[in-house]
């Protein structure tokens, strides 16, 4: 009889096991294969052990079934030996097998007669195939990160995932690490930057903030405590809840003989060429906005070893990155002050700034093996991340106008337990609480008395202090906070031709969104340096805090028959929001306000099937047959609970006129009066200060089954080992999305706007619609106007038909070479097709190329290539290169910005254009339902151009390093040169596309960094 878990800890995850489902998402790998003798006939009752460094415990047994077959299962990344013993048999030894997280390495045996002393040890290429599981995923291992050029950064490992793609604030192209880490999101076959998950150790360190998707990223990976990175790309079994891209860390563990990691790295502006030319120049992007990196820096220190050699193990890791790069369209402002600040931006061309983006983390965790069967980890992360020096409006901006997202509290605790009861069946369980917070501050040089300027021309800039949208988060001096507490466990019955496993998951997330960014609630507008004509007043700061639960239960069911291995698995979801009570202090502008707790924003429930095949095509593991089909619902968190909820309906802002009669540039007038008084005329907003629940939603779209957003996914592949080492997979991928929602304002219909057309500019890169006369375009009219809004969210197949599907193809390769080369990489393709073209309000919504997205898939495909290549003298060579999508360019335009066109239209319709800050606009949010926000706009605005079809030119990135690699006493230095944008391309990474006449179209924004010199090294010991 083995002992049980004793320690507390143990004795938790005991408790959690028996009161909840199991389960539990695969932080490890598996070996499987089948026995036999030399005749061909299988061999039961073989005892099949694997043994590994990696191991606390040293070695995992398994006992082959009737049919020979064995599975060894949680086993975590390293090098295993493999040992067949049967009674009458020799031993047989595989060695050299090589074990990546969620891989299952095919390691068959043929038995000989003789005695157990007899060994036979085979010490063959390691297996490349995996002929059991259809899970696509990129394993990137921490030696990876050290040989190739790449930043160890989301972005970095993206650039090594073919299929992948970037999608960070403020746009751009990470180039020697310019980027950093910082919220954005990867997407790949046409998931959403809504989707996805952030995984440390299989448990869910996501926030709930931007959709709790893919891009609530306010936890950072310490690379010097990662062993390796898996990149979940499709056809993920029903252990994993969402579709899109799933980053999981899998920590490193330490081990029976004590091992140092070191990483330093570093560049400064002296090491970059600037890479502007005239025609940057020509698009809007003036030579002295070009600056770059200011500087970069990473370094980091790992130590683990043992505390009690095989029975207590200890890892520890700090480290320390970030970067600090020239904002485009940021200076110092030498503008003369007043009493509030400055009332026009003239900016210091000898004094740029810059925004850093710097995170600091320390951790430490311990491996006990608390008995023979009994394994317990615990880990705690303490972590500070600032956006420093950040700016989020698009124009240009004072300085002064940016601010500090400072998350200097950042925690995470895990603890976990595994316990093989026996050679067949295996319990696991986990616990994980993340708390991101964080005091968004402004600069040290805003004074309590600056009140925020927006200066219209010659361009859009923001004066003073911030400024922007009232529904970002940023309240100076107060927490956001964004708690996630995961619980996980699961059962698991191995017999080798037949493994069951039952789990569950659950994710209590909260998010408490205090809400302030302006100055004395008041903004300032002026056309120009000098003429003011506009005052917003705000009603802030304000708060809203909202919770949710999300539940999985999942059973997943792998039989191996012959050479088919059947994946059939069905996964529960259950989404269930909610608004606790809560109140409001009074403001500047805005009374008291409290409300009672609302539930069921969503409640949702979807029962998910995962299915698949995979076919060892010819028997020898060297060639699979792939076959997927899964439901996945998208990635929610608390976002329906925040958008429903009444502190977020309060007017925060409404806009009122501004006569400067004395030209002091100071509005003359009580605020507190919302009457036309002294200079300022009437608030625009009758509702300002008062909870209006501009959305709501229909029953069926926030309750019941199989109603929450979701997608379809199916996968067909092939994957070969073309010799020992190098592997090619073609793959063809299909993602469909359903329950698609949209707004319709249930106050007015299509009989309420005006048609009108208008003839476009002439403008050769307007291309075939230069010059033209476009019709069916429609505005509302004053009556319609006058009606209101009453918002409904409804489903859209009510209206029509809307699709949004993606269809690729993706040629893969990875080798390790004769010699030491490395190769990976290859090309993929595709497109997403989308569709809405139906009216619910606005007719507008109709036009063809407004209502519809069908690119080629040229304009999707997109080529990688890493490598790593050694040569004379302990030097090594290695390389990444990128060619991928340029920015996607719309034409936006909104008729009647110019006078003498408004005149026009005025006569065409018979009645005065209605100007959009006179009426409702689309209420932001709607999106984070998870459906496309279709139709109903009641303001005027489309595109000239087919928005399929217009793409910025390829993005083409090389990245080189030579390596000089010293050898000691069982250590290794690598010392590192890097060549980042080899080529000093300068393609365009962010642009602003709205036209504008006499303005410049497309303007460049941004541009990827131009070639820089990096210096670094890592030690391994």
């Amino acid at each position: 009889m083995h002992a049980r878990v004793v320690t507390a800890a143990g004795s938790l995850f005991v408790s959690v096991f028996l009161l909840l489902p199991a389960g539990a998402a695969a932080q490890t790998g598996s070996i499987a294969g089948q026995v036999a003798d030399e005749t061909g006939g299988v061999l039961p009752g073989v005892t099949v052990e694997a043994s590994s460094p990696a191991l606390i415990e040293g070695v995992r047994n398994a006992v082959t079934d009737g049919a020979g077959q064995y599975t060894l299962e949680a086993l975590r990344p390293g090098v295993y030996t493999v040992t067949f013993t049967l009674p009458g048999f020799s031993t047989f030894v595989r060695e050299g097998i090589e074990i990546t997280t969620g891989f299952a390495a095919n390691v068959d045996a043929t038995m000989t007669v003789g005695a157990v002393e007899e060994t036979v040890t085979v010490s063959g290429a390691s297996p490349i195939i995996d002929v059991q599981n259809v899970v696509h995923q990129e394993n990137i291992s921490n030696e990876t990160l050290d040989v190739l050029p790449t930043g160890r950064t989301y972005w970095g490992y993206a650039a090594l995932t073919v299929g992948a793609q970037t999608d960070v604030l403020g746009g751009g192209q990470d180039v020697g690490g310019s980027v950093g880490d910082t919220w954005g999101t990867v997407v790949i076959h046409g998931s959403s930057t809504y989707d996805g998950e952030v995984k440390w150790d299989g448990m869910s360190v996501t926030a709930s903030v931007t959709a709790g998707g893919g891009t609530g990223k306010l936890f950072f990976a310490n690379q010097a405590a990662v062993e390796e990175v898996v990149m979940g790309t499709g056809g993920m079994d029903a252990e994993v809840g969402f579709g899109a891209v799933s980053m999981n860390f899998i920590p490193k563990e330490g081990g029976n003989a004590f091992s140092w990691y070191g990483i330093v790295n570093g560049t400064n502006e002296n090491m970059q060429n600037l890479n502007w030319d005239a025609d940057l120049g020509r698009r809007g992007l003036d030579e002295r906005q070009v600056r770059g990196i200011r500087k970069t820096w990473d370094f980091g220190l790992g130590v683990g070893g043992p505390i009690v050699r095989d029975r207590l193990w200890f890892y520890t890791a700090h480290r320390w990155w970030g970067t600090q790069n020239y904002t485009t369209a940021s200076f110092r402002n030498t503008a003369p002050r007043i009493s509030y600040g400055a009332a026009s931006y003239e900016p210091d061309f000898d004094q740029p700034t810059d925004q850093e983006n710097t995170t600091r983390d320390n951790n430490v965790r311990l491996t006990w093996q608390a008995s023979e069967r009994n394994k317990v980890t615990v880990s705690h992360h303490n972590q500070s991340h600032c956006l420093c020096q950040f700016w989020a409006v698009f124009g240009v901006v004072d300085y002064n106008a940016s601010m500090d997202y400072d998350y200097a509290d950042i925690g995470n605790t895990q603890a976990t337990w595994t316990m093989p009861a026996s050679n067949r069946l295996l319990f696991e369980a986990g616990v994980s609480y993340t708390r991101p917070a964080g005091s968004p501050i402004p600069q040290p040089e805003v004074s309590a008395d600056d009140i925020a300027v927006l200066l219209l021309s010659p361009s859009f800039i923001n004066v003073n202090a911030q400024a922007f949208s009232p529904s970002t988060p940023a309240i100076y001096g107060t927490d956001n906070n964004f708690p996630n507490l995961t619980l996980r466990g699961s059962m698991s019955y191995v017999t080798g031709s037949h493994n069951f496993k039952v789990g569950f998951t659950r994710t209590h997330l909260e998010e408490n969104h205090p809400r302030s960014f302006i100055q004395n609630s008041l903004a300032y507008w002026f056309f120009a340096p000098g003429v003011p004509f506009r005052v917003t007043q705000y009603g802030t700061p304000r708060n809203s805090f909202q919770e949710a639960n999300l539940l999985g239960i999942y059973a997943q069911d792998q039989w191996t028959i012959d050479r088919l291995t059947l994946n059939l698995g069905v996964r529960y979801d259950h989404l269930n929001g909610y608004v606790p009570a809560q109140s409001h202090p009074a403001s500047r502008f805005v009374p008291a306000f409290a409300i009672d707790r609302i539930p069921n924003l969503p409640d949702y429930h979807d029962v998910n099937p995962r299915l698949g095949a995979a076919y060892d095509l010819f028997g020898n593991g060297r060639t699979a047959l792939k076959w997927n089909l899964g439901r996945y619902v998208n990635a929610i968190g608390t976002n329906i609970a925040q958008i429903s909820n009444p502190m977020e309906a309060i007017q925060t802002a409404s806009n009122r006129s501004w006569g400067d009669a004395n030209g002091d540039l100071h509005p003359n007038c009580d605020f507190d009066n919302f009457a036309a008084n002294g200079e300022c005329g009437a608030i625009v907003n009758p509702e300002f200060g008062t909870p209006v629940q501009v959305v709501r939603a229909r029953e069926d779209v926030v309750t019941g089954w199989n109603n929450r957003r979701a997608n379809w996914q199916n996968s067909v592949a092939v994957q070969h080992e073309l010799t020992d080492g190098l592997s090619v997979e073609v793959a063809w991928f299909r993602r469909s999305n359903v329950n698609f929602l949209l707004l319709d304002n249930l106050n007015i219909g299509p009989e309420h706007f005006s048609e009108f057309s208008i003839t476009a500019p002439t403008d050769p890169e307007l291309g075939p619609v230069s010059g033209q006369r476009l019709d069916g375009l429609y505005t509302i009219t004053p009556e319609g106007a006058a009606l209101g809004t009453d918002y409904l969210v409804v489903p859209s197949d009510e209206y029509g038909d809307t699709w949004e599907v993606f269809n690729g193809i993706d040629v893969t390769f990875n080798g390790r070479l004769p010699n030491g080369i490395n190769l990976g990489g290859g090309v993929a393709t595709g497109a997403v097709e989308i569709s809405e073209c139906f009216v619910v309000d606005n007719p507008t919504q109709a036009r063809p190329g407004y209502c519809n997205y069908s690119p080629g898939w040229g304009d999707g495909t997109q080529f990688k290539l890493n490598g790593s290549v050694p040569l004379p003298y302990d030097v090594d060579f290695s390389f990444v290169f990128q060619s991928i999508p340029g920015v996607h360019r719309l034409s936006n335009y909104t008729p009647g910005a110019d006078p003498a066109e408004r005149a026009a239209i005025e006569a065409q319709i018979g009645h005065p254009m209605v100007d959009q800050e006179e009426i409702q606009l689309f209420p932001s949010g709607i999106g984070y339902y998870g459906g496309r926000p279709s139709a109903s706009l009641s303001y005027l605005g489309f595109s000239f151009l087919d928005n399929s079809t217009q793409f910025e030119p390829q993005l083409n990135q090389l990245d080189v390093r030579f390596t000089k690699v010293l050898e000691f006493g069982g250590g290794r230095i690598r010392a590192n040169f890097d060549i980042f944008n080899l080529f000093n391309a300068n393609d365009a990474t962010r642009v602003n596309d709205n036209y504008s006449y006499g303005g410049t179209y497309p303007q460049v924004v941004a541009i990827m960094n131009g070639r820089l010199f990096k210096f670094g090294a890592t030690l391994d010991w």
